[in-house]
């Protein structure tokens, strides 16, 4: 299972590792795009707001939250 949605969105739309770190404000390494789709390194939130707005998506969908189920407790 892929660490976040980063990887299929940038190949979705046909752009190259090095491509992307090229494209945003802050210019990253191929290698840092790669890092952050594996989730060996995790993006800043500036980088993760730049990836959105390149790729025309929500933050949400290239990162979704992990988060686990919560017992609800119910009043007796």
């Amino acid at each position: 299972m892929p660490a976040n949605n980063l990887q299929t969105v940038r190949k979705s739309l046909g752009i190259k590792q090095a491509e992307l770190a090229s494209m945003l404000a802050t210019p990253v390494t191929k290698g840092t795009v790669s890092n952050h789709e594996t989730g060996t390194r995790t993006p800043t939130v500036y980088q993760a707001l730049e990836y959105a707005a390149v790729l025309g998506v929500s933050v949400e969908e290239l990162f979704p939250a992990k988060t686990k189920p919560v017992a609800v407790r119910t009043a007796a």
